[in-house]
């Protein structure tokens, strides 16, 4: 394992899930539901590929120079847990948005349930990245 401990969060606590409607982008199916909404909300079965991914991405020179960062990502989870429509709604340095997205995109998420079936929600989390021994 390298120097940097990324860490990360993603539970809905801890962000600010956007409440304003979407209109449905093509391809998207017309009733994606904001996480709050849900009865159960999707959950990461895979976050240590996540964690390892951001280790392995850390911008060379931001990890080098010890700097921190923090960015606010929006995605779509379909009914099969896949990220979707990934975008980012703030960051401390764009230099930790690609690799931020690329990481997003190797999540799997158990389904969001509401009324017993599967639905697709829109999501926004935080994702913290930290180089170790700077806490």
């Amino acid at each position: 394992m390298n120097r940097c401990a990324i860490f990360f969060l993603l539970a809905t606590a801890c962000a600010a899930p956007s409440r304003v409607p979407q209109a449905a982008a093509p391809g998207v199916p017309a009733t994606v539901y904001p996480v709050e909404d849900v009865d159960i909300e999707p959950r990461p079965t895979n976050p240590r590929v996540f964690g390892e991914a951001l280790a392995r991405t850390y911008p060379r020179r931001l990890r080098d120079a010890g700097v921190t960062g923090h960015v606010v990502v929006r995605f779509r989870v379909d009914a099969s847990g896949v990220p979707h429509d990934i975008s980012i709604v703030r960051s401390t340095d764009p230099q930790f948005d690609r690799p931020t997205i690329d990481a997003v995109r190797l999540l799997r998420f158990t389904p969001a349930m509401l009324g017993g079936r599967r639905v697709e929600v829109w999501t926004t989390q935080p994702v913290e990245w930290r180089v170790q021994g700077l806490d």
